[in-house]
């Protein structure tokens, strides 16, 4: 082991090994997206135009690529139980897991951003929502919006984890266990576009509920995508050559993601004196394509290659220990972003705005970092003794000792 992979190593423990180890990359990637479209719109406004560049969507696409890697890693034991007919782990003990996950850490950032934050901004909410994520973080800590949908995304998979398997008791075969999940998959999708389409009709709708947990099925539907794709293959399954062709070709599926975000960018640079019909439809655009870009980057890590030049890349250990921390930041940029922006390091210019997001990033992982050696990490650990009691016993596998038989060795 290298000097520098035993100190990042000691700070935020041993890289994630294994096939899906890059995914540690791509979460920092997708925290170091949200930082810069915020450090950007902070720091560096464009007033002489109504137009949007290249970095005013990374946010909305580092927020993709989170809900697509929760939709993958918490939906795979679903999806290889389902195949295995095996019985689903306890919902209580997923549910309090999930909820450790989440809300100590916000906890401890809230209040760091309320000792950092102007007194007028802490007056205009109320408290206790707050604390409980009630108030969607949309007039608090910005980003806490995105953990509201989280956690209505956690109590789906739950629902799916008790329901699937009866649901699909009466499917016989592994293939026909597949294509249910992808009936799903597709009417999560139909019910995403049709409830975006209903509440975009006109603006107070669009603010009021677009950011509700039903516009983003989708989003999470791709990531369950490669969940059922994985899962299909370890169970015997195999994957068209076209789909896995591309997924080992790593270079060309960032291509045709970046394609997919350039298409995004033409839609949505259009000037504020348009009407909002066209406004309507570049919003509906960007919802349909943002998943599609981030699936396509996401695909070589979960059914390409292991070894291509791009995933050993994001299994660099300083990368991945970005990508570790990576809730923490996203959390605590903000506070240290709004002091920042109080107290810049000089002014005028693009590349101040690069020196000023170098402070933001350094201190933010800084402060993730504390976050997740004092509050995640043992969090998490607490989780299986200290409420063990507390989560249901495992059905009995009568499904499985029913169609057992049909599963693959």
């Amino acid at each position: 082991m290298s000097k520098a992979h035993w100190s990042i190593a000691s700070v935020v423990g041993e890289p994630h090994a294994g096939r899906f180890a890059s995914l540690e990359g791509y979460r920092a990637v997708a925290a170091l997206s949200v930082v810069v479209f915020h450090v950007r719109g902070r720091l560096l406004v464009d007033t002489d135009t109504g137009q949007m560049d290249v970095i005013d969507n990374l946010g909305n696409f580092g927020v993709a690529m989170f809900f697509l890697l929760s939709g993958f890693l918490l939906y795979l034991p679903v999806s290889r139980r389902l195949f295995a007919r095996a019985s689903q782990p306890p919902t209580a003990q997923f549910l309090l897991r999930r909820f450790v996950r989440i809300f100590p850490a916000y906890w401890l950032a809230i209040i760091g951003f309320a000792l950092t934050a102007p007194s007028i901004h802490r007056q205009s909410v109320t408290p206790w929502k707050v604390f409980l994520l009630f108030d969607g973080g949309l007039r608090f800590l910005g980003v806490s919006w995105t953990l509201v949908i989280e956690l209505w995304f956690y109590f789906l998979i739950a629902a799916l984890a008790l329901v699937l398997p009866r649901v699909l008791r009466r499917c016989r075969t592994v293939s026909s266990v597949g294509r249910a999940q992808l009936i799903m998959l597709l009417v999560m999708a139909l019910v995403a576009q049709c409830w975006r389409i209903s509440v975009t009709g006109n603006a107070i709708d669009l603010v009021r509920y677009v950011n509700w947990l039903p516009s983003f099925l989708d989003w999470f539907a791709w990531g369950m995508l490669m969940a059922v794709l994985v899962a299909w293959i370890e169970h015997g399954g195999t994957l068209p050559k076209a789909l896995k062709g591309l997924a080992d070709h790593g270079w060309v599926c960032v291509a045709l993601g970046a394609l997919c975000y350039a298409m995004v960018m033409w839609v949505v640079r259009v000037p504020p004196s348009l009407t909002f019909s066209e406004t309507r439809v570049a919003t509906l655009f960007r919802f349909t394509m943002q998943p599609i870009a981030a699936f396509l980057l996401l695909l070589p890590a979960t059914l390409g290659r292991p070894q291509h030049v791009l995933q050993r890349a994001l299994r660099r250990p300083l990368i991945a220990a970005f990508g570790t921390v990576s809730y923490g930041l996203y959390l605590w940029h903000i506070s240290v972003l709004g002091v920042v922006e109080r107290n810049p390091i000089g002014s005028g210019g693009a590349w101040w705005m690069i020196v000023n997001l170098l402070v933001v990033v350094a201190v933010s992982f800084v402060l993730a970092t504390l976050s997740y050696r004092l509050v995640e990490r043992p969090a998490l650990l607490m989780v299986p003794s200290a409420f063990e009691r507390l989560a249901r016993p495992e059905p009995s596998g009568q499904l499985a000792r029913r169609v057992g038989e049909t599963a693959p060795r």
